[in-house]
């Protein structure tokens, strides 16, 4: 997971994020919105793409197309109300079009865990009625497609979840304005700055209503310890959990370490499995410029040099390579985590298989 979040949903997105910059820089401004838009969207679809990118992109693409025209002030201002458009937008679509379509397999909440104390408590605060603190602090602490997601599977309103969304705002309109600051950030004085500390108020914000998210979620959890009797129970997925403990015990059993079933190849599987994976994910995380190239949504990749004459913003290029951004430190991260992964798998297969045979195994002893 960690992995996934850094290099899939951070460095992959900066990637595309930067060649979609310099792919519309010559469009006009209609265009660039449209497309913008459209993208936009189908990011916010994609589970691991946070949103922060996608808004320091608009941030810098609309205000570009539209400072000749407007100004950079009314630029700026027009980037944060479409990046703002997007986000309600996308919060509708992934709970109607995704939510809620997955929610109708009983598979899908018992995966998600409806039963659960903690989601029965996040149900619980985004029912409230009107525009709570604690709803707003979950709708905008929490990350953008599975908050959304959840709430298509929880069947809850969603005109309830866009008002509670709004304050996002909030966040939405620093990291843009961030993403806009970095076009003058060649001209010196104060700009480079202030987009840091915009940055910075974007980070506060969500950090904030992360923390008041827990405690939120956290009180309501201990109301519904108190008052069990007052939360519903999805029937379909409590089966479900009933048929799932037992396999669950099973898989417990087929894959104990010290039992004498447990084979030692399998040992020796899951040892190198784990020392691959935590050198991959030490790699990535604590020696990052040993992995990957310094690069920016500003940067180029297209541009020849290390310096393009003919643009303000862009510093870093890869000329032309966008797999050049990863240094041989980094291929070696991921060689490993590919690796890692691939024996997971078989441990995995394995185990589902042994668990099958004891599972068998019990029913025949049981029948009389």
């Amino acid at each position: 997971l960690v992995f996934g979040v850094v290099v899939g949903a951070g460095k992959v997105t900066v990637l595309f994020l930067s060649w979609l910059n310099s792919a519309l820089a010559a469009l006009p401004l209609f265009t660039v919105l449209a497309v913008f838009v459209l993208v936009g969207l189908g990011m916010f679809l994609l589970p691991p793409v946070p949103g922060v990118p996608v808004y320091l992109t608009g941030g810098i693409i609309i205000t570009q197309a539209a400072w000749t025209d407007l100004g950079f002030a009314w630029a700026v201002l027009l980037a944060c109300l479409v990046c703002f458009g997007v986000k309600l937008l996308a919060i509708v679509m992934q709970q109607k079009l995704i939510g809620e379509l997955l929610g109708r397999d009983p598979k899908v909440r018992h995966m998600v865990g409806v039963n659960s104390v903690a989601i029965m408590a996040v149900k619980r605060v985004l029912q409230l009625p009107g525009v709570s603190p604690a709803k707003v602090a979950i709708l905008v602490g929490g990350p953008d497609w599975p908050t959304s997601v959840l709430t298509g599977i929880l069947k809850l309103d969603v005109w309830a979840m866009l008002a509670g969304s709004l304050p996002v705002i909030c966040l939405i309109a620093p990291t843009t304005a961030a993403g806009a600051f970095q076009l003058r950030a060649s001209e010196g004085g104060s700009w480079e700055g202030t987009a840091s500390l915009t940055l910075a108020a974007a980070a506060l914000v969500q950090g904030g209503a992360f923390l008041g998210a827990t405690y939120f979620i956290n009180q309501a959890s201990e109301y519904i310890k108190e008052h069990p009797e007052e939360s519903k129970i999805d029937e379909d997925v409590a089966d479900l959990e009933i048929k799932d403990a037992n396999k669950n015990e099973n898989f417990k059993v087929a894959t104990a370490w010290h039992s004498k079933t447990f084979p030692s190849w399998m040992k020796y599987l899951l040892v190198t499995a784990s020392l691959l994976m935590g050198a991959s994910c030490y790699l990535v995380q604590l020696t990052p410029s040993k992995c990957f190239k310094p690069f920016e949504v500003t940067d180029s990749i297209s541009c020849p040099s290390s310096t393009d004459s003919s643009s303000s913003v862009a510093v870093n290029c890869l000329d032309g390579n966008a797999l050049s951004f990863v240094q041989p430190v980094g291929w070696l991260a991921v060689s490993m985590f590919s690796l890692a992964c691939g024996l997971l798998q078989v441990f995995l297969k394995w185990a589902d298989a042994e668990t099958k045979q004891l599972i068998e195994s019990n029913l025949r002893q049981n029948q009389p």
